[in-house]
């Protein structure tokens, strides 16, 4: 009974299966995640539940962990049907009988989403200016110094140039920050849409601009 309660109250997703990978039990969880009923988990083989786009054989090489070492950890895509595509925590074991026969597996998996969302904040905030959207002057120096190592080895031309807003100043003082944050988010927009898709524009800070100019023809 108390292992059936912990089963029925986990926060974890978790589904258990015969030797054939065919499920036999789900837990509340599980179908909240999934966004299917218990009678529609029931029955299905397991390979269904996750995939990996860049390993077709994934379900394959997961089986062989299992059968191999009794369990298998890692990071994959789960579908569902009310939601995008969504990253996913996994943990799956294989249970024996007495005579080392395959009789049960165990799957756990947890929801990653807000895990990746949150790291997508975080660099948001390290590499983003906050008000334009651009790349910041540490994303810009990252990009100059990966342009410079494929200079050498390659050989090329790239060009970083600097723009100043004249008299910027003036526009905060007599009409805002407010105002003078709306002009400098229409200059990004208009200066971005005068370069190519492999050029990068920043905000250094303030009114400063920095653009980055892949393969630069003049001097």
């Amino acid at each position: 009974r108390l292992a059936a309660k912990v089963f029925e109250s986990s926060l974890d997703a978790i589904f258990i299966t015969g030797a054939d990978f065919v499920v036999l039990a789900v837990n509340p969880a599980c179908e909240r995640l999934s966004g299917l009923l218990q009678s529609q988990l029931l029955g299905n083989a397991a390979d269904g539940f996750f995939y990996d786009p860049h390993d077709q054989g994934f379900f394959k090489r997961v089986q062989q962990h299992l059968l191999t070492d009794g369990f298998w950890e890692g990071e994959v895509w789960r579908r569902s049907t009310t939601r995008e595509p969504h990253a996913v925590q996994v943990s799956w074991i294989l249970l024996r009988d007495e005579y080392d026969t395959p009789v049960h597996s165990i799957c756990f998996f947890k929801d990653l989403s807000e895990k990746y969302a949150a790291q997508q904040r975080i660099e948001t905030l390290a590499y983003r200016d906050v008000l334009t959207g651009l790349p910041n002057r540490l994303l810009l120096s990252q990009r100059v110094d990966f342009a410079l190592r494929m200079v050498e080895r390659n050989g090329g031309q790239f060009a970083v140039f600097f723009l100043d807003l004249d008299r910027f100043k003036n526009i905060n003082d007599s009409m805002g920050h407010s105002f003078g944050d709306r002009v400098l988010v229409e200059v990004a927009s208009r200066i971005s849409a005068c370069l190519r898709d492999v050029d990068t524009l920043c905000r250094i800070g303030g009114d400063e601009f920095g653009l980055f100019l892949q393969e630069a023809d003049a001097p």
